[in-house]
């Protein structure tokens, strides 16, 4: 395995600058906030408008774009080696790591110990309101049988104004709950909750989802308040929950319609059950555009599959019948694209979409299917393909990666895309190996040991991308770091 490459200790003026720097983005992202804040303050005024909505949008991707400037590609390496020399601890896996306006970086870590660990600045949190962090690998129904509570895992992670972390926390006696700072909430409006669920949080850091309540009952929760039902019908469930640019909560919920049940998208207290005036059986895919229009996929009572931006429906891509559709997606002018199901030379295939065109072919290649559409920070169309003969490839655009560094690719999984627009995943090779890479590069050995197979990989904000890999003569998994040029293992 490779040594460890430690980061340069940095000198009192270096620190200095940083700082300056650090509290000169912080202003400036204030600045931000506050001209959104006041856009908000008008729409409740005034009524909400799409030129408004999309002011909203276009402030917030600046927000983004700010902060992901300080995002240099092995920035994260950096952060984990000085968390370990801080802490004493040794790190083999991260996720969430984000940037404060303030310079400070969080995150999650997991430790060779197997805790899932937060973490602010250099210091890691070992318990939340009093109650121990431990390894998810100790089993959870001792320690509820014994009445030891403990947490087990730490979910998705939020930065409060107060410099504070916010997030979900998985205990032994199997409930989920919400935390902010030292504390864990039992309670959400008043009534004791077992599961928090779909977790959101607004730029101001109001925090929103889903919370399982007593009697299996499900309601959503806007910061302390709970939302039990929509005019008036009860809540089963919700998904896609999403805050609108003016803060609004938006997705799809569950809801009784007779005998049956059905999915219907929500906008704040108000249900959408008709579209087109076709009337809804269920919604997928549902997202807020930039002009805080709604979109996703419909199907009606009649069976009917379609598209949908607000009340226009979209039935034909590129002329032909849509079947069904999955991974939709808007582009900033409203476009919408994704991979749609629809019968071709004889066959039902699933083919990726991007407006009105489809692409039933790349560089020449029929597309039999796709998977992993998603769309990268330009707007460009990215995912994997299967082409004739059962191979799966990435592709972007209109260009097929049939090879990486002159290999031929038998196989392709976990394609996405990395904050800066690099496609990154991995790769079955011709002789079997499954390797991971990072555009045009692949990480085909550690040290001298070549690399046989690879899983559970993921990017993190910087482009690092870290996972899981089995090296030759081995059959231990060996945890890694790679920002495309150093590796680091655990």
């Amino acid at each position: 395995m490779l040594g460890r490459f430690f980061a340069k200790r940095e000198t009192p003026a270096s620190e200095q600058t940083r700082e300056e720097k650090n509290l000169k983005l912080a202003e400036e992202i204030k600045e931000i906030k506050e001209e959104i804040q006041k856009i908000k303050e008008k729409i409740k005024t005034q009524g909400r408008t799409k030129e408004d909505y999309r002011k909203i949008f276009e402030l917030t991707q600046e927000i983004e774009k700010r902060l992901k400037k300080e995002m240099k590609r092995g920035k994260v390496i950096d952060i984990i080696e000085k968390l370990e020399q801080e802490s004493n601890k040794r790190i083999i896996n991260a996720r969430d790591i984000r940037l404060q306006p303030d310079g400070t970086w969080v995150g999650i870590v997991k430790l060779d110990d197997g805790r899932e660990l937060p973490f602010v600045g250099n210091r890691l949190i070992e318990e939340i309101g009093g109650i121990k962090i431990i390894s998810g690998i100790i089993l959870p129904a001792l320690l509820k049988k014994l009445g030891i509570t403990k947490i087990l895992h730490v979910f998705e992670i939020y930065p409060q104004p107060t410099g504070e972390l916010a997030g979900r926390v998985k205990l032994t006696d199997g409930r989920c709950l919400l935390f902010i700072g030292n504390r864990i909430l039992e309670e959400i409006g008043g009534k004791k909750i077992y599961y928090v669920f779909e977790m959101h949080a607004q730029l101001d850091s109001t925090l929103a989802g889903m919370v399982k309540l007593p009697d299996d009952e499900w309601a959503l929760f806007v910061d302390n308040n709970l939302v039990e039902e929509i005019e008036g019908k009860k809540i089963e469930f919700a998904a896609d929950i999403h805050f609108q640019p003016d803060g609004t909560l938006a997705g799809r919920v569950k809801l009784r319609y007779g005998k049956e049940f059905r999915w219907v998208p929500f906008i704040n207290s108000k249900l959408v059950q008709q579209i087109g005036g076709r009337e809804i059986k269920s919604v997928d895919c549902i997202h807020t555009q930039a002009d805080g229009t709604l979109a996703g996929v419909a199907e009606f009572t009649d069976g009917k599959v379609v598209l949908f931006i607000d009340d226009q429906l979209i039935e034909k891509i590129g002329g032909e019948e849509i079947k069904d559709a999955d991974d939709i997606h808007s582009l900033p002018n409203g476009t919408l694209a994704g991979r749609v199901k629809l019968f071709y030379n004889g066959r039902w295939v699933w083919v990726p979409f991007i407006g009105d065109e489809l692409l039933k072919k790349i560089e020449g290649e029929e597309i039999k299917d796709a998977r992993d559409i998603h769309l990268q920070p330009d707007g460009t169309l990215a995912g994997r393909v299967e082409l004739a003969g059962g191979k799966w490839v990435p592709f972007i655009g209109k260009k097929l990666l049939k090879e990486i560094e002159g290999k031929e690719i038998k196989y392709a999984d976990n394609i996405h895309s990395q904050p800066d627009g690099t496609l990154a995943g991995i790769v079955e090779l011709a002789d079997g190996r499954v390797v991971p890479f990072i555009d045009n590069k692949l990480l085909e050995k550690i040290g001298e040991k070549e690399i046989i197979y690879t899983r559970d990989i993921h990017s993190l904000p910087d482009g690092t991308l870290v996972g899981v890999v089995r090296l030759e003569d081995e059959y231990t998994k060996v945890n890694f770091f790679w920002d495309g040029e150093r590796v680091i293992t655990r």
